[in-house]
Formats: structure tokens, sequence, C-alpha cells
């Protein structure tokens, strides 16, 4: 039996009076318990500071301890929302490099999955969060099956991992080609990646995989909620100014729901003229779209920094241990 240590180092879930959501925390507990695992929980998970699951201090200490235990497979993140990033300056990154613990989540997490990588070599996973077993959420499918494959095989398990995904859009050379006419041999890839909108926040700043990124051929996954698509079309350019897709093979696009949502003004600029003008910027990029994350239905679990291959045969996209 998987054993989840549950912290919370972003956002709180609040009622509509602002008080602590007891009933969605007991759900998510018992949807957790369902599911065959093992729960433990950390203070932060029930406190609350304005929006945040407690102080910066409350959550900062729940955090050094999940990434630290020697006794949980997955130390899993309650939610995003915002609060991960103040936590980065204050981590003590030497103390943490040889904690058992998978961290896992996405959205605001995804600063603490790439600093810990960044900062310690160890692979986090981009996947559920605690509120993904809230009973009461509709997600396509049950994230336990990723998420307990993904910990079997970047865990101390080491068992063999594989994704197969039907690409939607392919972009090559700068130019859209039809997925079904491309294919390529299995390339050897570090994978990272997640929320556009987080890994932006980390670009210029120490805690941004630069290091473990340079002179090594690698692929990166994004998603994103609510970024009309001038936005995202901005922070990847601002992600690739600051020399983060060097050396590239593959950029694989998740979920990027409400990008089309600015209609008035904007000349019929949606996420596919983004997309458009993002790869004629850089035609050395292979962009794919397609792949199962993201804020929507779709909620596979992904390693970050873990060393894949990655190939297409035409049909499918496949990455695999």
């Amino acid at each position: 039996m998987d054993k989840i240590l549950l912290f919370a180092p972003a956002g709180q879930y609040l009622t509509e009076e602002n008080e602590l959501d007891t009933l969605r925390i007991d759900r998510i507990a018992a949807g957790i318990r369902a599911r065959g695992f093992a729960l433990t929980e950390l203070p932060s998970v029930r406190s609350v500071e304005t929006r945040f699951a407690g102080s910066d201090e409350v959550r900062l200490a729940d955090a050094v301890a999940a990434l630290q235990s020697d006794e949980a497979d997955v130390a899993l993140a309650l939610r995003g929302g915002f609060g991960s990033q103040c936590l980065l300056p204050k981590l003590p990154w030497s103390e943490l490099e040889s904690g058992r613990a998978l961290l896992t989540g996405y959205s605001d997490v995804t600063v603490l999955l790439n600093a810990l990588w960044t900062h310690t070599g160890r692979t986090t996973l981009h996947g559920p969060v605690g509120g993904d077993f809230d009973s009461d959420r509709r997600i396509e499918g049950d994230p336990s099956g990723s998420l307990s494959r993904a910990v079997a095989a970047f865990g101390v398990q080491n068992a063999d991992w594989r994704l197969d995904f039907t690409p939607e859009l392919w972009f090559e050379g700068g130019v859209r080609r039809d997925p079904r006419e491309v294919s390529f041999r299995e390339e050897a890839v570090t994978l990272w990646g997640g929320n556009l909108t987080m890994l932006t926040t980390l670009a210029g700043t120490p805690h941004a995989p630069m290091k473990r990124l340079a002179g090594r051929p690698h692929a990166v996954f994004l998603e994103d909620v609510n970024e009309p698509a001038w936005r995202i079309e901005r922070s990847l350019l601002h992600l690739s100014q600051a020399g983060m897709f060097e050396n590239c093979r593959a950029v694989l696009f998740g979920d990027f729901l409400g990008a089309d949502r600015v209609t008035m003004r904007q000349g019929g600029y949606d996420f596919l003229t983004a997309l458009t003008r993002f790869a004629k910027a850089r035609p050395d990029l292979r962009i794919v779209t397609g792949l199962p994350i993201g804020h929507g239905a779709r909620r596979e679990t992904l390693p970050v920094g873990a060393e894949l291959r990655l190939a297409s045969d035409g049909r499918v996209v496949t990455l695999s241990k």
C-alpha cells in the first residue's frame, strides 16, 4: 500500500464565508483512503491564513517535513492556487537531497516540482493534487491509477513506465504538419515542465532548471488555464528568450482551457494563432498538442527530471522509461 503524506504548500479550500472548508477536506481524505492509500495529514492541511493554508512558516515547516520523509511514498500537495513560490527562498535545499517521498502536484506546485529537481536532482511528479480525490470533483477517470504507476516507476520500485497519446496538432520546421505523416525514431530526453505561467516565474531565478538542462537533450510539457492566447505566446517567447528551450527536442502541450475566451478586438487571434506564431519564431522545435494533462478532464501523471525515451510512429507519441 502506497503511503501518502498530505501537505498544503499554497492555497486553502475556503467556504463562501472565507472559513476552512472542512467538509471538502474530509471528502478529500476519504477519497484518498478509499483508493487504497494510507494517509497522514500535516498541520497545513487544516490551517488558514487569508487565502493560504496557514502562514508561510507553517507551510514551510510542512513542506520540509514532507520532503524529508523516509516513510511516505508520496508527498501530495493539497491544492495549487498561490503560495508555493513564497517558500522557494526559504527551503533548505541541501537538507532535502535524500527524502523518499515523491513530491506530487500541479498548477502552482509546478515551481516546487522543478525547484526540487533543480537543487537536489530528485525526480518529482506532475500529477494530481489532493483536491482531485474529492468525490464531488468531476474529472475523467481516476487519477490514482496513473499516480500509482508513476510512483512504482520513479520511486523505490523502479518499475517500467509508458505513456502513449494521440497528437492533435503538430508543428515542425516552423510549419503545421499532419501528425499522421510525422514519425521519428526513439530519442533519449530529460522530461520536465508543468504550468506555463508558473514556469515563466522561474525563468531568471536560481530555481530554474538551467543547470540540469545544460547540454542535455530534453522535452518540456506545458499546460495552463484561463490564460488568453496572447499571454500564452508571451510566456513561450519569454522562456525561449531565457534560454530554457535550448537543446529541446519537443514541446508537448496539454490542456490550455480558456485560451480562446477573449474574442473581442483580437482580430481572430486564438490559441492556434499563438502556436503558429511561436512555431515560426522557433522552427527548430517540434511542437505537439494532445498530451493528456492539465486543469481539464485529463490528468495523467508525468515525471519531472526523469530520463525517458520519446518517439512517434505517426499515430501515437510515446514517452517511456
